[in-house]
């Protein structure tokens, strides 16, 4: 197989700035062009070296790429359908002047859909166009559909944390349609007996290919120590709707999102509740278990960190694919060192860290979450 780097290790053409209104314009933008692709006009800028440690991570497969030709041009077209999603921290709760439209777009420009999870605050929409305003400033053609406000407010039962958010997709016009309406799991959306945020489902068809469509939810389950059998029931309900779905008439059926597996010193509902690839496939299960080591989801927080195991977990996000979606997927078992997902290891730029900025100044800029991604054949038939 052919694997080349589809996600290209952040090496972009232009110097890389907080934000997309930052970054240079006209001429000298040119010539930073001309400079990273090696024709070696110099108008004193110079983009910097931001190659990702483990960058085989993001391989895909990916048209080729002429000798000195801009990278971004072979992602116009490829024959893989990369799904992703991502929790981006409180996105929108905060001025969205803070945050970092250039990386965020570096990431989700390479899938054709993405699901988003905690959209919070009153800026969300603001924070969502400028995030759209970035992908269109790189000729991408984006678009977004944000749901309602979903979550427990002034819930009257047990000490439930009133939390509100929302959830998005963003997705590429040119590569996948939604369609119909996206929609809640079940409602009331507000105080639901089963979720705190009740998940959000849309379908999705690509455009150009041989018809294949499918069915995403994507979720975001409670953390709340106190809320452990919450999270409990959230799971369940979750893998209960992955079996009924792939029973009905749209078959290629996903879940993606934050599920809070696992976490240290509470109940590991999400092992104990989905144990195997039984009833679908568990993606993180199946790189796992061909033997690669686990890759944790959530941002290196610390400079020294001295467990032997930190960069291995807490893997809190997972991808849930129908044993019917198999003949879709490219790979049985599906691994990141095949090319065939991935997690998204954005914090591990060394420009981080040659510029100054701390752990806490990337989750206020980027998220505190890794996005996580797998793939599929664009040109699959629609076999439901």
């Amino acid at each position: 197989m052919n694997v080349s780097h589809r996600f290209r290790s952040f090496n972009d053409a232009v110097p890389r700035t907080p934000r997309r209104r930052a970054y240079p314009s006209g001429f000298a933008w040119l010539c930073c062009t001309l400079l990273a692709v090696g024709i070696g006009i110099s108008a004193g800028c110079q983009a910097p070296d931001r190659t990702l440690r483990n960058a085989d991570r993001f391989a895909v497969q990916d048209s080729p790429v002429a000798p000195g030709a801009d990278p971004r041009a072979a992602s116009l077209y490829h024959p893989d359908l990369i799904v992703g999603s991502w929790n981006i921290k409180w996105f929108g709760s905060s001025n969205p002047d803070v945050r970092d439209y250039v990386t965020m777009a570096d990431v989700i420009e390479e899938f054709d859909v993405v699901a988003i999870q905690e959209l919070r605050g009153s800026h969300y929409q603001e924070c969502v166009d400028e995030l759209l305003d970035e992908l269109s400033w790189r000729g991408r053609s984006y678009q977004a559909q944000i749901s309602g406000l979903t979550g427990y407010d002034s819930n009257p039962g047990q000490d439930k944390n009133d939390y509100t958010e929302r959830f998005a997709y963003i997705w590429d016009t040119t590569r996948v349609e939604m369609v119909g309406s996206p929609r809640f799991h079940s409602s009331p959306v507000i105080n639901n007996s089963v979720f705190r945020q009740v998940p959000y489902i849309a379908d999705f068809k690509v455009v150009g290919g041989n018809g294949f469509d499918f069915r995403v939810l994507t979720v975001h389950t409670v953390f709340n120590e106190k809320l452990n059998g919450v999270r409990a029931d959230e799971i369940r309900a979750v893998k209960q709707w992955m079996i009924a779905e792939a029973r009905g008439l749209e078959k290629n059926i996903v879940a993606i999102g934050d599920f809070n597996a696992n976490p240290s010193r509470q109940p590991k509902h999400f092992a104990t509740i989905i144990p195997d690839g039984t009833d679908f496939r568990v993606l993180m299960y199946e790189s796992k278990d061909a033997g690669e080591t686990p890759v944790r989801t959530t941002i290196q927080q610390k400079d020294n960190p001295t467990s032997t195991t930190y960069f291995q977990k807490p893997v809190y996000d997972h991808m849930l694919v129908s044993h019917e979606t198999s003949y879709a997927l490219t790979a049985n078992p599906m691994t990141r060192a095949g090319g065939h997902m991935g997690v998204v290891e954005f914090d591990q730029d060394p420009w981080w860290k040659e510029n100054g900025w701390t752990w806490n100044d990337i989750i206020t800029a980027v998220s505190d979450h890794r996005p996580v991604w797998f793939r599929m054949d664009f040109d699959a038939p629609d076999n439901d």
